[in-house]
């Protein structure tokens, strides 16, 4: 489990992977693996041009069971030669819905999102259920991620994207894969940019050298987690047609820095001492502000 993994969530302005990106799909299906989706999403992911290279793809209504039972039809069609499976959920997502059989934690926003989530949690246990029988449990690599966290009001926001506070984007990443002894990561940050290029190695799929995430086998079978890495994110938020913020960050083991281009200004968080990010000390710390700022700098002339 990598509990303090931070995504590095660059989009182009228009939502969509450019025309010469290629998709893990189309990199694993190259290697000889059938390859399919099955999604709730409501056509988001076609929109922004991920289903590219799937073999076989199902596109459902907001239903995490219906998502699950699919999943499960999925793979017993495909059990028996290598595959690769992506099962998306789109339910911690507004509006919350109220879901029969699933508990309620109260009628609060929060409540309700946690609701959405329990929903979304026996509907994966449906799916991994599967996956843990005989034919599979030993020979498939299983990860599970979400692609953001969601804002209640803790810097000023709702939902997501607004910001890259660490509601928005601290998330789970969890990689069970045979051979690979149980533990916790985190020590160092690590980003959803790493979950490619991991798949890629444990299916003995050629790397592409263009990827920038880093191959996460050593941290999975060893515990090693080496020192020193920095995670970029950027946020480029528009809505109701108009270019609301900008915002830029680089991660750390110890601290965070976000650029904010509507304020102009630089803001220093300490991510052991202060995870809540109340206390700016950007003021106080001019040696690490800039020092991170000239990494983030880097980042953004490289990303461009």
């Amino acid at each position: 489990t990598f509990p303090t993994m931070l995504p590095h969530a660059i989009l182009r302005k228009q939502g969509t992977i450019g025309k010469d990106d290629v998709t893990v799909a189309e990199m694993i299906g190259a290697a000889g693996r059938d390859t399919a989706i099955v999604s709730d999403d409501g056509g988001v992911l076609g929109q922004m041009g991920l289903l590219r290279g799937f073999a076989h793809k199902k596109m459902l209504k907001d239903d995490a069971d219906a998502v699950a039972s699919q999943s499960v039809a999925t793979i017993d069609a495909m059990a028996g030669r290598p595959f690769f499976l992506l099962s998306y959920f789109i339910g911690p997502h507004s509006p919350y819905l109220s879901h029969p059989d699933v508990p309620a934690f109260g009628a609060e926003f929060v409540d309700r999102y946690d609701h959405e989530i329990a929903s979304v949690d026996r509907a994966i246990g449906v799916l991994l259920d599967r996956l843990d029988q005989p034919d599979l449990r030993d020979r498939v690599v299983v990860a599970e991620m979400s692609d953001h966290g969601e804002a209640f009001g803790e810097h000023g926001t709702y939902y997501h994207g607004h910001n890259l506070h660490e509601e928005n984007v601290r998330v789970p990443l969890i990689i069970a894969a045979p051979g690979a002894a149980p533990r916790r990561l985190g020590a160092e940050p690590e980003s959803l940019i790493d979950v490619v290029p991991t798949l890629l190695a444990l299916a003995r799929a050629p790397i592409p050298p263009r990827l920038r995430g880093h191959e996460l086998s050593r941290q999975l079978f060893t515990g090693e987690e080496p020192a020193g890495r920095h995670v970029f994110l950027e946020s480029h938020f528009t809505g109701y047609g108009v270019d609301l913020a900008y915002q830029a960050a680089v991660v750390t083991r110890d601290h965070k820095l976000i650029e904010d281009s509507g304020s102009r200004t630089f803001a220093l968080y300490d991510l052991w001492a202060a995870p809540g990010e109340h206390q700016d000390l950007a003021d106080e710390d001019a040696d690490t502000v800039l020092t991170l700022r000239r990494a983030l700098s880097v980042f953004q002339s490289y990303g461009r």
